[in-house]
């Protein structure tokens, strides 16, 4: 059983069972194991690793849209904390490549950390940590940066 910290976790629309994501150490290469708890169950189904879903063992942000799809924020590479992206998923089992918010792809610096997604009426809002150079221990060259996500 995979041991996991940094929880997140959601409500399915397609059930409303609850979509709990989790760090994890244990799970390569995704690093993400998920669970799901169904309405009137006691008991949840086993720990798996989410495919699709690099993570170099970062907290990520796991919400519903308002459009009823899910979306999952995270550094989205097994190497380094960089290329912070937002996924997509209709079910939370299979998830799109996403879009790439800081970043190399994006233009800008790779070097990007904890994410908080917030659902909107019309799309997401994006918290996010983003730097200039590698984070060292203390982070000094680290902001906070938010960014708006319209719905895909």
């Amino acid at each position: 059983m995979p041991t996991l910290n940094e929880c997140v976790v959601t409500v399915r629309p397609s059930d409303d069972s609850l979509l709990f994501f989790g760090r994890s150490h244990d799970v390569w290469p995704t690093r993400i194991a998920w669970s799901l708890f169904a309405p009137g169950l006691q008991a949840q189904t086993p720990l798996a690793g989410v495919h699709g879903l690099p993570s170099p063992t970062c907290e990520g942000s796991l919400v519903t849209g308002h459009n009823g799809r899910l979306y999952f924020s995270n550094p989205s590479s097994t190497v380094w904390r960089g290329n912070l992206s937002v996924h997509s998923s209709a079910d939370g089992l299979t998830w799109d490549a996403g879009r790439v918010v800081w970043g190399a792809a994006s233009g800008h610096p790779t070097n990007a950390g904890y994410s908080s997604l917030l659902p909107r009426d019309r799309g997401l809002a994006l918290l996010f940590e983003g730097g200039d150079a590698p984070f060292p221990v203390s982070w000094p060259d680290t902001w906070v940066r938010f960014t708006w996500l319209p719905y895909a």
